[in-house]
């Protein structure tokens, strides 16, 4: 049951992703379902419970609301829900990491832009690289 709700999330980021590069936004279907994922994996043994699995949401959403409303123009409000949506998926544990490896490829990408020339004006999709974090996470 583990591993169908995992590979389930996992076809869930990897489409989310998909419609983040083709039009700068994800659909709340990706979110709901990450969260139903993590509802369900939370009855798994030896995985994160319910609670620890909501405050992870809370925090992950929190924070990266709080960056959403200080940087306007960065963060998006699809980019905010996906982080909320895979603290539900991932618990505590594993959101920082995830993100953590969101960040890294995502900079490493915006100075790759700005050093070509191409990357001033041209908005980066937040999206597939939090998909790509939350799906090492989900491998680990």
């Amino acid at each position: 049951m583990k591993d169908i709700l995992r590979f389930a999330a996992f076809a869930v980021l990897v489409l989310g992703a998909r419609e983040d590069l083709r039009s700068m936004t994800i659909p709340d279907r990706t979110h709901l379902l990450l969260a139903a994922a993590g509802i369900g994996l939370s009855f798994c043994p030896g995985t994160p419970g319910l609670p620890d699995r909501v405050l992870a949401a809370m925090l992950g959403g929190g924070i990266s609301l709080v960056f959403a409303l200080a940087f306007p123009g960065g963060l998006g409000g699809g980019d905010v829900k996906l982080v909320a949506g895979g603290g539900f998926l991932l618990g505590t544990e594993a959101l920082p990491g995830a993100v953590w490896f969101s960040l890294w490829p995502c900079a490493l990408f915006s100075l790759f832009l700005l050093a070509t020339g191409s990357g001033r004006d041209r908005p980066v999709p937040l999206g597939p690289f939090l998909a790509f974090g939350m799906g090492l996470s989900l491998l680990a």
